[in-house]
């Protein structure tokens, strides 16, 4: 025990030292099993130069929503294994009647595209696969990458399969205060900008259909998808350049739709991995009567660590898993119908 209380007041300090930085790590990477709920919201009076430059709070309140979806990391469908050999984990998103499919290949550094299966703008598949994120990622941190494959478009007035380039740049550009649509307030986020230039070629007829797009994504440093992306896309085409459009896209975690616990300092466990005594250190904005619960994958209740109530400020409490089955795990701090979780690996 002396140990572990050596090794969590280095960790303290540790963040102490880091307060301001978020970074993120193959933590937040995908797995099979999570679950998020998005909403899009309307974009009246928002433009891309609105959010260019990297600023030090963001307010994204009052828009109206336009639609609801679930989404769900799933394992690659049967019948698509061939098609995206690479790929070992797909996003399902069910809107409305359609299911539409992002396939990623989820490794210890990177998240790789390896393409989509889209019923509206049609399917592609990379034969070279893009980072989609890269760790560890942190303020200023930035990486390019190039890709190619096959696509099959399906735009007004315009449908074809082509040959497709394309190159990326992401950048974490700014780190700031965001409020979301409902009026939670997070007070430290990274924000991620994502400038993707597609160029694709039909080879009879020749055409050739250039695309930007550019996202920008804002993550907490526990997020294992963005709080909030607005995604900006611009098309040329042979026939003339479409619309530009842009969305909003709220992403709730998990499904249910929980209110986050707002911290005052992000959730640490020590040490992760572990088999026996774990410590955990967080800093509650406001006094609470907090419930600190284990729970499997799947979200299925495995024991309780903590019970109490716990005055504004930092805390740590310790925590027995020796009992548990190898394997990931969640633990989640309770406050009522609000909750934050961490990911705990017992091995």
């Amino acid at each position: 025990m002396k140990k572990i209380l050596s090794a969590c007041l280095v960790l303290l300090s540790v963040q102490m030292t880091n307060a301001q930085t978020i970074t993120l790590t193959s933590a937040n990477n995908y797995e099979i099993g999570d679950k998020f709920t998005s909403r899009e919201y309307e974009t009246a009076g928002l433009t891309k130069e609105d959010l260019e430059d990297p600023a030090t709070s963001r307010d994204f309140s009052g828009r109206t929503l336009k639609s609801t979806y679930q989404n769900e990391v799933v394992a690659v469908p049967a019948g698509d294994a061939t098609t995206y050999p690479n790929a070992n984990l797909a996003l399902q998103s069910v809107k409305s009647a359609k299911t539409e499919y992002q396939y990623y290949q989820a490794t210890a550094n990177e998240l790789i595209n390896w393409g989509y299966k889209n019923t509206d703008i049609g399917n592609a598949v990379n034969t070279d696969g893009y980072k989609y994120l890269s760790y560890p990622f942190s303020l200023n941190s930035t990486f390019t990458d190039n890709f190619s494959g096959t696509a099959s478009i399906s735009i007004p007035g315009f449908s074809a399969t082509t040959t497709r380039t394309a190159a990326v740049t992401s950048t974490a550009d700014e780190e700031a205060s965001l409020v979301l649509n409902n009026g939670v307030t997070y007070e430290k986020t990274l924000r991620i900008k994502n400038v993707a230039t597609i160029t694709d070629v039909v080879s009879f007829p020749p055409v050739t259909i250039k695309t930007t797009i550019t996202s920008f994504s804002w993550y907490t440093q526990t997020a294992k998808f963005p709080l909030l992306t607005i995604i900006f896309s611009n098309t040329t085409t042979p026939l003339g350049d479409l619309p530009d459009t842009l969305f909003i896209q709220n992403a709730v975690e998990p499904a249910t739709g929980i209110t986050p616990l707002e911290l005052s300092k992000e959730i640490n466990l020590f040490p992760n991995p572990s088999n026996s005594q774990i410590c955990l250190t967080y800093g509650l904005k406001e006094a609470a009567h907090l419930k600190v619960n284990v729970n499997s994958i799947e979200g299925k209740f495995i024991k309780t660590l903590y019970e109490g109530r716990q005055a504004a400020g930092d805390q740590q409490i310790f925590g027995d898993v020796s009992g548990l089955q190898k394997g990931m795990y969640y633990v989640e701090i309770l406050a009522g119908e609000r909750r934050q979780v961490s990911k705990l690996v017992v091995e």
